[in-house]
């Protein structure tokens, strides 16, 4: 037992150590990613004017992340 623990926590020590830099690394920008990728896509429809797809993007984003997110793909 006492050297299973050892070894655990040493691989646990490594794993989490490595894990947390890269997979935090990609979190980040994957939350932001997220709520962007809506934005995105609103984005290159209207490029004419991005003053007007910003305005029904900043309503839309909170609308869909909260219920119509589920409904829609349910949809």
């Amino acid at each position: 037992f006492v050297p299973i623990n050892g070894q655990s926590t040493l691989i646990t020590h490594y794993h989490p150590s490595q894990h947390p830099l890269r997979p935090q690394a990609g979190e980040f920008p994957m939350q932001p990613q997220q709520p962007v990728n809506p934005d995105q896509s609103m984005h290159p429809q209207q490029p004419g004017n991005p003053n007007q797809p910003i305005y029904p993007v900043q309503p839309l984003p909170p609308l869909i992340p909260d219920m119509p997110l589920e409904s829609w793909p349910v949809d």
